[in-house]
């Protein structure tokens, strides 16, 4: 059992889905990074939703920016368990008023737990959408 990498993205004002869709409920690690060491440079946080297969978003968390990463449980939406059997995409974007010096170099990551039940889950997926 592991942490897997959905993505590293930096983040923008527009939501950003992530390449990798979350199966279930998930428990998840949100990770941000920037230049030095001092404390965050700027007043924002990051929005993660659950984008459906229609565009909607569901179940919007906020991440503040901590480099020590925060982990928290994720449950499914029911509109997507219900319309989508359980799969969504996670996407982030800045919260509106947020504002971060322009030589950050702000990063986000979000992880996934993998425990045997996921991987599994997460493989069937794979190679349905692959056609296998």
């Amino acid at each position: 059992m592991t942490w897997r990498l959905i993505e590293t993205v930096s983040p923008t004002y527009e939501w950003q889905l992530l390449d990798e869709p979350i199966i279930g409920d998930s428990t998840v690690r949100a990770v941000h990074n920037w230049n030095g060491d001092a404390p965050f440079p700027g007043f924002a946080l990051i929005y993660i939703g659950q984008f459906d297969s229609n565009g909607n978003v569901h179940s919007i968390r906020k991440s503040y920016p901590f480099k020590t990463g925060r982990v928290f449980d994720w449950p499914v939406s029911q509109p997507i368990r219900e319309d989508a059997l359980g799969v969504y995409y996670p996407a982030i974007k800045i919260n509106t008023y947020g504002r971060v010096d322009a030589d950050a170099n702000w990063e986000f990551s979000l992880y996934q737990w993998q425990s045997a039940v996921n991987e599994a889950a997460s493989q069937e997926w794979q190679d349905f959408i692959s056609g296998q």
